[in-house]
């Protein structure tokens, strides 16, 4: 996490610094090993042990306080918030047909997801605003997940694979917004 001032704030020397001369905060709380990176541009740098967390909101705080030994300070507090990777569609394509209206897909996701959310999310949705609940099977990997329809595609029409916000990946509590069509099917 970088912070940018508008202006200089501490001179070129002693770079590294303790949490305790930081007046940021955030949350959820991270292990921040700080340090500056220019006079006006302060660094929460992370190991891989406290990297963020994907599907995370983090809120940062800039509090007034000290910021140098010169006692170069922030006048108001500032705040910011912002949200790691959230879960979505990656990549999608045929696998099989299982019987003659029911296709198998294979999705990929950019994270690990759980179960229960994929089940709720994806569906097929047929003309007339028909939707299709989506059966989600066992995962070949950690990212990667086969869907068929419910019950059997209707002969001779487009039937959209679709995606709804609200997929949950297994780290992180905020929700995937994806809204759209995935792959369009012909029976």
């Amino acid at each position: 996490i970088v912070i940018e001032f508008d202006r200089p704030v501490v001179p070129l020397g002693r770079m590294e610094r303790a949490e305790s001369e930081i007046p940021v905060s955030i949350a959820p709380q991270l292990e921040c090993r700080w340090r500056w990176l220019a006079p006006s541009t302060l660094a929460c740098n992370l190991d891989e042990q406290s990297a963020l967390q994907p599907a995370t909101r983090y809120s940062l705080t800039v509090r007034p306080g000290s910021l140098n030994d010169d006692g170069a300070s922030v006048g108001r507090p500032f705040s910011h918030a912002f949200t790691t990777e959230l879960p979505k569609v990656t990549g999608s394509w045929f696998s099989k047909w299982l019987a003659p209206r029911q296709p198998e897909t294979t999705l990929r996701f950019n994270l690990p997801m759980e179960h229960g959310s994929l089940a709720a999310h994806l569906f097929y949705l047929a003309p007339g605003n028909r939707r299709i609940a989506a059966q989600v099977g066992e995962s070949p990997d950690d990212n990667q997940w086969l869907v068929r329809p419910e019950r059997d595609l209707p002969v001779g029409v487009p039937v959209e694979l679709r995606v709804e916000p609200g997929l949950v990946a297994t780290s992180g509590p905020e929700s995937g917004k994806e809204d759209r069509v995935i792959d369009t099917l012909f029976a």
